[in-house]
């Protein structure tokens, strides 16, 4: 999904071009739009647009300055010039300040969507851009980065010297943070376990699409994550630093994908945390990142915040180091965790005849594969917030007591037993959470249809991006969100025509649309009838 600003002081224009985009089968888009250069600002202080599509000739700011400030504010959009104005100086300014197309008004929609082919090429190319690449390989040739992180690093974990030893070793090692400034923390889920190389590469991404308004520095890298301390740049404040990392997350999950074939999947802490709470901090978003951020594989990016309700607790158990029966018990895991039932029962099945097995009655392996067993359910338990189910409960006390095994049917059943007891909590537990999402999401739409209900504002009442948000919706509930909001809209305004007490005039602000036509517009489409042709039909009597 591509999200596109449509701008223009003519409000049908704007109108209708931001409906023709919508019902538009070409490319799926996400549209908004905005009346004037100034609201276009408005919107682009708070969210990043792949495309922005507007006029040139407006009142107050013109689309020449808008372009200026765009460029600042989000380098990598896309800028159409769509214009009545068949004028050389205007062509001229528009390379200048390198919009993407010069397009006028009369030439049409097909035109205009080609146009808009054109800017996704060149945005899905971004994506693929190998010099990036060659970026990190001249960074990675330098220790510098990894002094830096290591140090940075014993800082999260609670090593936090005197004011004035981080102030010469931040020196030192050219730390590119303010010790007089909060930070704030980005932690990333990637695909594998990433060489230096890969590491850097990740960096260069993220200080490309970020850089111009904030500050960062790689202080975390342990197995498949990373983690990042980012301050705004001089010129910025937290405010614009956020809403740059929430709007370029996609952008960066994008380019990793099409220039190292990596998935990459962001938690952000936006708050603007001390040096001294920073280890506090940083267990809490850890902890989220190997525990829940797994469940959610195509996230760009969630607010920390999204998680905080379904954290279970930091204690962390030390894996003995087991070689033997590991791919079992790996399989195992894994299948519990995908509630692969068909997987668990053939794991089992091995485990069965393993244990049955002569060769490992009365030796060290068995005591060594009793307390493998026992640590991953206790994982399991721990890892998917199943504690307090599970504290007090006499059949898991009893096979986590069980040192011996001298009744070994009696040994499997109780653990078969419990892995399906877990299984079945924890698909549960997943509902419950599943349907509070959707029934909170659902019930705020119904009390806001007079309100912004675009996925950027969605998504910052949920803590997600906007994207993953769309795709999660249609996840859970089989229906695309923006098709939702408007049946609710619709639904909502033919109760308001139902009442004689209200004129159309007034409806359509009711339910969230900006002007009759519009309202009127939309209204058709989903009944094949006007709100007046509804109200004739369905009120006790008009109202003229």
């Amino acid at each position: 999904m591509y999200r596109i600003l449509v701008v223009d002081d003519e409000e049908l224009i704007t109108d209708s071009l931001a409906y023709m985009l919508e019902t538009t089968e070409a490319y799926e888009l996400d549209v908004y739009k905005a009346y004037s250069a100034y609201e276009a600002l408005s919107y682009l202080d708070k969210y990043a647009f792949d495309i922005i599509i507007s006029d040139i000739q407006m009142p107050g700011m013109n689309g020449i300055e808008l372009l200026k400030e765009i460029q600042q504010k989000w380098p990598s959009s896309q800028v159409i010039f769509l214009t009545g104005h068949d004028s050389f100086d205007y062509a001229y300014k528009a390379i200048k300040y390198h919009a993407a197309r010069y397009i006028l008004k009369n030439e049409g929609d097909d035109v205009l969507l080609s146009a808009i082919g054109d800017c996704i090429a060149v945005i899905d190319k971004d994506a693929h851009n190998s010099s990036l690449l060659s970026l990190a390989e001249a960074e990675v040739k330098s220790y510098q980065p990894i002094l830096r992180r290591e140090y940075l690093q014993s800082i999260l974990v609670g090593h936090l010297p005197e004011h004035e030893e981080l102030e010469r070793e931040f020196a030192r090692l050219e730390v590119g943070l303010d010790l007089s400034q909060p930070v704030m923390l980005l932690a990333a889920r990637i695909s594998e376990i990433p060489r230096e190389d890969r590491i850097a590469s990740v960096d260069i991404v993220l200080r490309d699409k970020i850089g111009h308004v904030t500050r960062s520095e790689i202080a975390w890298v342990a197995s498949n994550s990373i983690a990042w301390m980012i301050q705004p740049a001089a010129e910025h404040g937290f405010e614009r630093a956020k809403i740059t990392i929430k709007g370029m997350a996609e952008s960066i999950q994008r380019v990793c994908a099409g220039t190292m074939n990596m998935k990459i999947s962001f938690i952000f802490d936006s708050s603007e945390i001390q040096w001294s709470d920073l280890a506090k901090r940083f267990s809490t978003l850890h902890h989220t990142l190997e525990y829940r951020l797994e469940q959610h594989p195509d996230l760009a990016i969630a607010g920390l915040e999204f998680f905080l309700g379904e954290l279970c607790s930091t204690s962390q158990i030390s894996k003995a180091g087991v070689t033997q029966y590991r791919e079992i018990i790996d399989k195992l895991a894994g299948g519990m965790a995908n509630n692969d039932s068909g997987s668990v029962s053939m794991c089992i099945t091995w485990l069965t005849e393993v244990l049955s097995s002569k060769e490992i009655k009365d030796s060290l392996s068995l005591i060594e594969l009793n307390a493998e067993l026992r640590l991953m359910l206790l994982t399991f338990v721990t890892k998917h917030g199943l504690q307090d189910v599970f504290q007090e409960d006499d059949e898991f006390r009893l096979f986590l007591a069980d040192t011996k095994m001298e009744d070994m049917h009696l040994y499997i059943g109780r653990f078969k037993s419990l892995t399906e007891r877990m299984m079945n909590l924890r698909q549960q537990e997943q509902g419950k959470s599943t349907d509070a999402f959707i029934q909170h999401l659902l019930q705020y739409m119904s009390e806001h249809l007079d309100a912004d209900l675009s996925l950027c504002a969605l998504s910052e009442k949920v803590y997600l991006n906007p994207s993953y948000l769309s795709r999660r919706f249609k996840e859970l509930t089989g229906k695309n969100i923006v098709d939702t909001i408007t049946e609710m809209r619709v639904a909502a305004a033919c109760r308001y025509l139902e009442d004689n007490k209200y004129k159309i005039s007034k409806i359509a602000p009711m339910v969230g649309y900006e002007s009759a036509a519009h309202f009127s517009r939309v209204f058709k489409k989903q009944l094949g009838m006007t709100p007046q042709e509804y109200r004739d039909k369905n009120a006790y009597k008009s109202i003229r």
